[in-house]
């Protein structure tokens, strides 16, 4: 009697154990299935997109009105130290948009969901944390006024308004983009989303670059103003 419980427990156990494994073997299945499928992208000429074309000639003004402070020859009406401060805040700002992630993705053709994650970091660390917030926010939250020009007095709410937008743009795509990381059945639908949201989700950081870009051209303008009037 004891031998043939022996025999059930020895039974039971088997197939426990063959249960664990068996599903196991389906999650890894699962997984590397779900891989290929976020591995999925779309073909774009990303140095040719008319986008980053417009992307490239927006930071073009803004640094022709960035060089428009001369300072072995300084004849403009903002005040010199400031002027120099400025100057160098938005052409580190010029550096940011020039970032790794993105001068890689230029020499791609094709994209994966992958890309598309590294770009929308790229937006959030280098475009607004070292841009936005660590350059140019002060410029509508000055508790010491060392920017007290008449447009930014002005314009200080819009300024603020405007760059709240900014910080906010793609936080909707990075929670589509964190949910695709999730494991669970691949499906026909699922492999047109994520293929969706590669290209959806591109176009989407480089609306944001492209609208950041506007921002600080519109800051380099009134910066210009203000400092020229030396040698060109």
């Amino acid at each position: 009697m004891m031998g043939m419980f022996r025999q059930y427990f020895v039974i039971i156990g088997n197939a426990f154990i063959g249960v664990v494994f068996g599903f196991a073997f389906f999650y890894l299945f699962l997984n590397i299935y779900h891989y290929q499928d976020i591995r999925r992208g779309s073909y774009i000429a990303v140095n040719e997109d008319n986008s980053m074309i417009v992307l490239d000639k927006t930071l073009e003004r803004i640094q022709a009105n960035i060089d428009q402070f001369q300072k072995d020859n300084y004849q403009g009406t903002m005040d010199y130290s400031k002027a120099l401060l400025l100057n160098l805040k938005l052409q580190n700002c010029v550096n940011a948009f020039q970032n790794d992630t993105i001068q890689d993705l230029r020499k791609k053709t094709y994209i994966d969901i992958k890309d598309v994650y590294a770009f929308q970091e790229s937006y959030e660390n280098d475009i607004l944390n070292d841009c936005i917030v660590t350059y140019l926010y002060a410029l509508s939250d000055d508790p010491d006024q060392s920017f007290d020009d008449p447009y930014i007095i002005e314009n200080k709410e819009l300024l603020r308004g405007y760059m709240d937008t900014l910080l906010h743009e793609t936080s909707y795509l990075k929670k589509d983009l964190y949910d695709n990381s999730s494991y669970y059945f691949t499906t026909d639908n699922f492999s047109l989303t994520v293929k969706n949201n590669v290209k959806d989700g591109f176009y989407e950081v480089l609306s944001a670059y492209n609208n950041a870009s506007k921002f600080l051209e519109i800051i380099s303008e009134w910066y210009a103003d203000g400092v020229k009037g030396g040698a060109v």
